[in-house]
């Protein structure tokens, strides 16, 4: 039975939100240190009663490393506690590949150090320690290479026996390692993508719940609006009130579509712009049978582009019914949305009614026409009037681009 002095060594750095793998590989380095501590002292021991200078070259060479992954732990310090780890495994290769002679291989084991390391730096802030530790393995295996290269030996040699006994076995380790490794990466990247997966599909469901949430809320204030506009006599009051309850829809209905959808962050503009259409001719008193044409590619927005577009398109429309044909037997009004390029797309309303002077609309201080160039900046679009035989609206804007 594990005493408790044992799991708060074993323990130490664990932080309560650390993820399972990050959890076990801090306790890996914390057994690490502590068990390569207590060798370390009795490799020194063993060196000065025996005269086995080696042994007690090694432990006195990785002793501070190996004391230091577990005061490094102990206040937190994880990262530099696994760099620690690296260096002080480092020099315990670097000594037995020298001791045991290039036909031990021992060297090899070299690559499982450098394997270790994708377990142990996951995170991008330790990209410094991965590229430290890297380097230290590198300047072992280079000191190695390079004291094989002399005939003179440090240590005395063992027979060709137990040199090929001991490679075969490090093959043995390196074969049981690497699948050990790569069965690790692979169940602990599973586990993270299906980790990912799950927390992507809940954040699909909220995001989903608060569309729907915002969609109702407005939905509530148009109710209201509706209430308060019957309420009054005074014509010029229903319409503002009218005028405010089609702004409020036109954002309603963006909630309503993304909540309609899968991709809950893009609007389909066609069936959008289409239902907007219907929405705005049920809303406002049509006394003349006006036509409505439109050209609407298949373009998805996201919902801060799409609710200022159809605040712009709310107001173009609206206008046009209002004001653009008190005499005009056949009205039409066009719409077309496409894009310009990849980066842009246009939008065009067009109407065969009245028009409107270009002096008149520079000089208009109607909040409508203030409404629209602000929304169009607010997308980074630039938009004109222009009128010839009816009044014509175009806005460039840019579509927005999203990093995967």
């Amino acid at each position: 039975m594990k005493t408790r002095w044992f799991d708060s060594i074993l323990n130490a750095g664990v932080k309560p939100d650390l993820d399972a793998f990050d959890a076990n590989c801090i306790r890996a380095m914390n057994r690490f240190g502590f068990y390569g501590t207590i060798l370390s002292c009795i490799g020194i021991s063993y060196g000065f009663f025996l005269e086995d200078t080696s042994s007690s070259y090694l432990g006195i060479l990785i002793f501070p490393a190996l004391v230091s992954i577990l005061l490094s732990s102990h206040f937190q310090r994880n990262l530099l506690a696994i760099f620690f780890g690296f260096a002080a495994l480092s020099i315990i290769i670097a000594f037995f590949s020298i001791r045991n002679g290039e036909g031990s291989a021992t060297h090899f084991l070299f690559s499982s150090a450098i394997i270790s390391l994708t377990l142990f730096y996951r995170k991008d802030k330790s990209i410094r320690y991965f590229f430290s530790s890297m380097i230290i393995i590198l300047v072992a295996a280079i000191c190695v290479a390079i004291r094989f290269n002399y005939d003179q030996q440090i240590f005395s040699q063992k027979s060709e026996s137990d040199a090929l006994f001991q490679r075969r076995l490090l093959y043995f380790i390196l074969l049981l390692s690497s699948v050990t490794l790569t069965f690790i990466l692979v169940y602990s990247y599973k586990k993270n993508y299906k980790f990912l997966e799950n927390s992507l599909e809940e954040q699909r469901t909220l995001l989903a719940e608060i569309n729907h949430r915002v969609k109702n809320n407005m939905a509530i204030i148009v109710s209201l609006l509706n209430m308060q506009k019957n309420r009054t006599n005074n014509i010029e009051t229903q319409e503002a009130l009218q005028d405010v309850n089609n702004r409020v829809m036109s954002m309603a209905l963006v909630h309503q579509k993304m909540y309609q959808k899968q991709n809950i962050s893009m609007v389909e503009l066609p069936s959008y712009i289409t239902d907007l259409v219907a929405e705005i001719r049920n809303s406002v008193d049509i006394k003349k049978n006006i036509t409505f044409m439109t050209d609407i590619e298949p373009i998805q927005l996201d919902i801060s582009t799409t609710i200022p577009l159809g605040l712009i398109l709310n107001e173009l429309i609206t206008n046009a019914i209002k004001h653009a044909f008190p005499n005009k037997d056949k009205p039409v009004i066009f719409i077309s949305l496409k894009k310009v390029d990849e980066n842009y797309f246009e939008v065009l309303v067009r109407d065969n009614g009245i028009g409107s002077p270009p002096r008149h609309l520079a000089k208009s201080n109607g909040l409508g026409l203030k409404l629209i160039e602000s929304l169009s900046e607010q997308i980074n679009g630039k938009c004109e009037f222009t009128s010839d035989k009816g009044l014509c609206f175009k806005l460039i804007a840019p579509i927005p681009k999203f990093k995967n």
